[in-house]
């Protein structure tokens, strides 16, 4: 059997390999590598043979899309040399096809070998998973397990995040321990968010307890399982632990510290983290920076947010976008939608993102006709409307009281609408006392989920409401023939400060 399917490499490539393509810098390798490309231009220029080495080493810089023509040259070059039969040149190929989103070319050269090692598995394993192919992950460790090769720590932790149930976890977890891979702290934290996600905490903290508390990556992972399961305090009690253990908090540390404060949305922990930042000199770093910004909005502290803002250089298109959202939050939609402006006058442009913030400002300001200008210009700027642009659009046409505009908007939609938007448009209904729209809007969420309490109360308020008290009496007759309780609302306050004695 031949080793090499001609079809996933074209005749041009074949032909005429590096010698023309002269581009390489032009495409900007985003994935870190820009010293490789320097390198190899280099080696181009001083007439310096590629050899294997040097393919397996560049083969990791083409991870984009963009990046697939270099990666395709080499793969050509390769052909040429006599090289296409080494097994780790083969390994980075595969890798370098899936990172770039060709998925067949990827399986066809791992069907191709004749001898395949775990690197090889581990390749196609990884590739699946970055595209979230998670059917694809499982069968691929069956068919592994069944050709006799034996999983690493490296396939283990492909397998962790794809795991449907706490029992395959659990089953990942016993075959690490028999294997000894579980002392890898990789494999390690990534059972603890395992069990994080089926919400089995106790777990996660036997884990903790096991492992190697020298390694700050165990600390960053207790703390974001207790954010994971809404419990800002614990996660901020990990962290008083680690200072207290003399562990010095990384990039990752902060974030999930940042997060654990919005969660808690309490201001004077949020002034003690800034605190903690400075000191620890985070503070010039854009991201944590963002993370701030959010922070301090969230928690009602809008002026120290926009100091943060107008402190910061080298603002990204994030740091714009959370920004306006604070300002939408609380309800200044004029501020935000200058900001917005200001934005685009800076040479920043406006992402998926940003048009979710800026619209969302203008649904809590009400600014229809703004929010309907932003809303058709989206395209204008490269961006695709989302579910979450659309649901902003009917957010604010149903607040105002265009509710046909938004139901004719929801009709058009090139999706299926979510329960959250067509909730939306129902509630906009009982506010502004459309009996029959909501009728129609009830009838909809009905199909997708006859099971939710929720949207039983909100037709019969809307009934209500109208003094239709029969047809309200007849939806809660309904929802009880159902065995379906109305689930009790419930209010978190955070108080701080000195009280009396």
């Amino acid at each position: 059997m031949e080793f090499y399917d001609f079809r996933i490499c074209p005749k041009w490539v074949l032909g005429e390999g590096f010698d023309h393509i002269p581009q390489f810098a032009a495409y900007g390798f985003h994935c870190g590598c820009h010293l490789h490309v320097e390198l190899l231009q280099q080696m181009q220029q001083e007439d310096v043979e590629l050899d294997l080495v040097t393919m397996i080493s560049i083969l990791p810089s083409y991870c984009k899309t963009e990046n697939m023509v270099q990666g395709m040259a080499i793969h050509g070059r390769a052909i040429k040399d006599g090289y296409i039969s080494d097994v780790s040149l083969v390994n980075a190929l595969i890798s370098m096809y899936l990172n770039c989103g060709d998925l067949g070319s990827g399986q066809l050269l791992f069907e191709g070998m004749p001898e395949k090692s775990v690197v090889s598995w581990n390749a196609l394993i990884t590739g699946y998973r970055y595209h979230n192919l998670h059917g694809e992950v499982i069968v691929l460790f069956r068919q592994m397990t069944i050709e006799g090769q034996k999983p690493n720590f490296v396939t283990l932790l492909n397998l962790l995040p794809v795991c449907w149930t706490e029992f395959q976890g659990k089953s990942i977890h016993a075959f690490s321990v028999r294997t000894g891979a579980v002392s890898e702290p990789p494999l390690l934290t990534s059972l603890m968010l395992m069990y994080a996600r089926f919400e089995s905490v106790h777990f996660c903290h036997l884990l903790f307890e096991m492992a190697d508390k020298n390694n700050i990556s165990v600390w960053n992972t207790m703390m974001s399982v207790h954010v994971h399961n809404k419990n800002a305090k614990a996660a901020v009690a990990t962290f008083s632990e680690m200072c207290q253990k003399k562990m010095e908090p990384d990039h990752a540390t902060v974030l999930t510290l940042i997060s654990a404060c919005v969660q808690a949305s309490n201001l004077s922990l949020a002034l003690c983290m800034m605190g903690c930042i400075i000191c620890k000199g985070f503070e010039n770093d854009v991201v944590i920076s963002n993370a701030l910004i959010d922070l301090h909005a969230k928690c009602g502290n809008l002026s120290t947010a926009r100091k943060i803002f107008d402190l910061l250089s080298g603002r990204d298109s994030v740091s714009w976008s959370v920004m306006i959202n604070g300002y939408g939050m609380h309800g200044d939609g004029e501020t935000a939608l200058s900001l917005f402006y200001e934005m685009k006058q800076s040479g920043v442009g406006p992402d998926d993102a940003t048009f979710v913030s800026i619209l969302s400002a203008c649904s809590h300001a009400g600014l229809v006709e703004q929010g309907v200008m932003l809303f058709n210009s989206i395209v204008d700027h490269g961006v695709q409307p989302k579910m979450e642009h659309y649901a902003c659009m009917v957010d604010l046409l149903g607040r105002t009281g265009h509710l046909h505009e938004a139901y004719a908007l929801v009709k058009r939609l090139p999706f299926k609408p979510s329960m959250s938007l067509l909730e939306s448009l129902l509630g906009a209904c009982s506010i502004h006392g459309n009996i029959e729209l909501g009728e129609e809007i009830g009838r909809w969420l009905f199909e997708m989920d006859p099971g939710n309490s929720r949207l039983y109360v909100m037709l019969s308020n809307i009934y209500a409401a109208s003094g239709r008290w029969m047809d309200a009496s007849r939806v809660r007759s309904d929802m009880e023939k159902r065995r379906l309780r109305k689930v009790p609302g419930f209010s978190l306050l955070e108080v701080s400060g000195h009280q009396n004695e």
